[in-house]
């Protein structure tokens, strides 16, 4: 590309080295979601925490009608269960049709 030929070669692998070494300040949005993710909410959130109103404004834009389950797991005594996607809803996937 344009950058490895202008700069060379060297000095591109350097910097992307150097890319790889430093230290990441702060969290992404999926990692606040993640810490701050309840499949179910109650009315009994502190919203005085950015990271909890960013949590409580996603799980307000979920459609949590019907959930998917996932089964592939019951022998071990595990299963999994997460709320429709909004192309999930309109196909009627867990609703109408099977989930799978």
């Amino acid at each position: 590309n344009d950058y490895v030929i202008s700069y060379g070669k060297d000095r591109v692998d350097r910097y992307l080295a150097q890319a790889k070494q430093r230290e990441v300040v702060g969290k992404s949005d999926i990692d606040v979601l993640r810490e701050n993710h309840k499949f179910i909410r109650e009315g009994d959130d502190d919203l005085s925490n950015w990271e909890v109103r960013m949590a409580v404004k996603y799980y307000s834009k979920l459609f949590k009608e019907y959930c998917i389950a996932d089964m592939s797991r019951y022998t071990e005594g595990k299963f999994g269960l997460r709320w429709r996607t909004q192309d999930e809803v309109f196909k009627g996937k867990g609703q109408f049709i099977c989930g799978n």
